[in-house]
């Protein structure tokens, strides 16, 4: 699988959350054992035949009802739907792992990378910490970090636009405000519309 490196190769000392995480590990093993189960020979019959193009619609639904149950503070409901949302990520890193492209380890690693890497004002590197003391200072940062990641990933490669990493499988409205969040981001806003009109002009 691939390498990826890990918050605890980065010997970053994270803060223990009154034994959550040994509570967790039981059931998650647990989980992704009955996922690979699920999927293997003797297994179920419609786990087995399912693909990534057939599941996608899953995720969207159960996604919708994280949503709902946050909106009614259904904090029961919640616990159930976000189950289902996790076992969403078990079910891809299943057939990831039996492609031989990546298992769930890689996924929480490069998670686990990924968190440590984007909070510097939170896990030192060389040694120090980033000022980062309000939330708009973080989401600065946070841009910043994730702009180096995407040159850094698309050294080499031929790219058109600053918009090429927006989904275009997102619904339509989702879509428009976040291409006009990245076009923001490079000036390409205005107060008023005379502004957009002097701008195309």
């Amino acid at each position: 699988m691939a390498e990826v490196e890990t918050a605890q190769s980065r010997q970053v000392d994270l803060p223990r959350q009154a034994g959550a995480e040994e509570r967790a590990a039981g059931p998650l093993a647990e989980a992704i054992s009955i996922m690979a189960r699920l999927r293997a020979p003797g297994g179920c019959p419609w786990d087995r035949e399912q693909s990534f193009d057939t599941i996608k619609r899953y995720t969207l639904e159960e996604t919708y009802e994280v949503f709902d149950a946050i909106e009614r503070r259904d904090w029961p409901d919640l616990k159930d739907e976000l189950g289902d949302l996790l076992l969403q990520v078990l079910f891809y890193a299943q057939m990831a792992s039996e492609a031989g492209y990546f298992d769930i380890a890689d996924v929480a690693a490069n998670l686990n990378a990924k968190l440590v890497r984007r909070h510097p004002h939170v896990f030192p590197v060389d040694g120090r910490l980033t000022d980062a003391t309000d939330p708009e200072a973080v989401l600065r940062n946070w841009e910043q970090i994730k702009r180096g990641e995407r040159l850094a990933a698309v050294s080499g490669k031929k790219t058109t636009s600053a918009m090429d990493a927006i989904p275009r499988s997102m619904p339509a409205v989702m879509e428009s405000r976040k291409l006009g969040s990245k076009a923001a981001k490079v000036g390409f806003d205005w107060t008023d519309v005379e502004g957009l009109f002097e701008k195309l002009q």
